[in-house]
């Protein structure tokens, strides 16, 4: 109980961060992104509107914490959830109950 039960050498660490970034940018953003502009699709101000909330949703605090400090994978699933909003909200209930069930 009182030794580490788990591989912690230096490179794994880095080898599962960079992975942890490389989904993020992979999945997360780009629904981040989605999601953002089928929120403000119809404001007047598109662009003064989509560029704060999209920042606001791809930088928050927790999620990087959460994922990037301990490995965790919460924004693939994340972004795979965010991804189906998206697409139910342009009408497309197929691909949004696809993406729903790879979310789960």
């Amino acid at each position: 109980l009182l030794s580490s039960r788990g591989f912690e050498s230096d490179d794994f660490k880095v080898i599962m961060r960079t992975y942890v970034l490389v989904l993020d940018s992979l999945v997360f953003f780009p629904a981040s992104c989605a999601a953002v502009k089928c929120a403000v699709r119809s404001a007047k101000d598109r662009l003064e509107l989509v560029n704060p909330a999209t920042l606001m949703a791809l930088f928050q605090p927790v999620l990087i914490l959460i994922d990037h400090g301990h490995y965790q994978y919460n924004c693939v699933c994340l972004g795979l959830a965010i991804f189906s909003i998206a697409a139910i909200s342009n009408n497309d209930v197929i691909l949004g109950s696809i993406l729903f069930c790879l979310s789960l």
